[in-house]
């Protein structure tokens, strides 16, 4: 979910766009995580009528690896690539138009 909304935009960042733009992919967003969290709740409570088994419980350290880190770490290569193809972008624009102007200039009357 974090990484689908660094997808709003092509060449704008997600700081820049900003999240709220998209009124459908926040609300698909929601409707996800909800589902999401009552299929897994409904999992771990059937699971674990009368004890709760110590290897459903995850570390602290997994914990931050899933839910903190790489949600952080995904949006960090996206906002990357986003940043190297609108300079690569924007050397193409530069190169189209000196061919387009060369060009223009050499069929262009006197």
């Amino acid at each position: 979910v974090t990484l689908a909304f660094t997808f709003l935009d092509r060449y704008d960042s997600l700081v820049t766009r900003g999240p709220s733009s998209n009124k459908v992919l926040n609300s698909v967003a929601l409707v996800t995580l909800l589902l999401h969290l009552a299929v897994s709740c409904s999992i771990v409570f059937s699971r674990c009528k009368e004890d709760r088994p110590e290897t459903l419980v995850p570390s602290v350290q997994q914990w931050l690896l899933y839910v903190a880190l790489w949600p952080v770490l995904a949006v960090l290569v996206s906002e990357g690539t986003k940043r190297r193809d609108r300079r690569y972008h924007m050397h193409l624009q530069k190169t189209l138009r000196v061919l387009f102007n060369t060009r223009l200039g050499m069929w262009s009357p006197k």
